[in-house]
């Protein structure tokens, strides 16, 4: 019944709708971060990865190690498929982090430091986030002794590119039908 009653406040945290700060109409996407200051950009990136962390603790003081895991997941499906109707999905790529900053935080820590350089090296947020992915996978194969760990960072990783997919199926679906 604990594991249960968390994994469902797992999802109700993730669903909890972001912070805009005043004149930030569009979230998920890319021109909002470049209007935007950066004050409020970092402030917002670093709520979701609050939010994503606090519902994993949340979860272990409640039920233990195993809900804290299975929360990562609940956390990251409320970010990408919100129960409340007044809110849009988001990719969970903040949240997920947050989370996963709780469970691993070596391997997190490592990532981001990758992400940062190559982010300042190359000055593409593409390239960077694809060396950052790289430098995860092998910090789990590194350090990551569970089976466990890897089920959870891989079916996290499937579920938000299901997630992108899908918002690209819709794309093409309405520009398919447009005449």
């Amino acid at each position: 019944m604990k594991l249960v009653i968390a994994c469902v406040l797992a999802y109700l945290i993730g669903s909890l709708p972001p912070f805009r700060p005043p004149r930030a109409t569009i979230y998920a996407n890319d021109a909002a971060f470049r209007t935007m200051p950066i004050q409020n950009v970092l402030l917002m990136f670093g709520l979701d990865i609050g939010k994503g962390a606090f519902a994993v603790i949340l979860a272990w003081i409640i039920a233990g190690i195993g809900a804290a895991h299975l929360a990562v997941i609940f956390v990251v499906l409320g970010e990408a498929y919100p129960c409340f109707p007044f809110r849009h999905a988001r990719n969970g790529w903040a949240v997920a982090t947050g989370a996963l900053l709780v469970i691993s935080p070596v391997i997190i820590l490592i990532s981001l430091a990758i992400y940062l350089l190559s982010l300042l090296l190359t000055r593409t947020f593409g390239l960077s986030f694809a060396i950052a992915l790289i430098a995860f996978f092998i910090g789990l194969v590194l350090w990551a002794a569970q089976i466990y760990f890897w089920l959870l960072v891989m079916g996290l990783v499937g579920l938000l590119s299901l997630h992108r997919l899908k918002q690209l199926h819709k794309r093409f679906r309405l520009r398919r039908w447009k005449k």
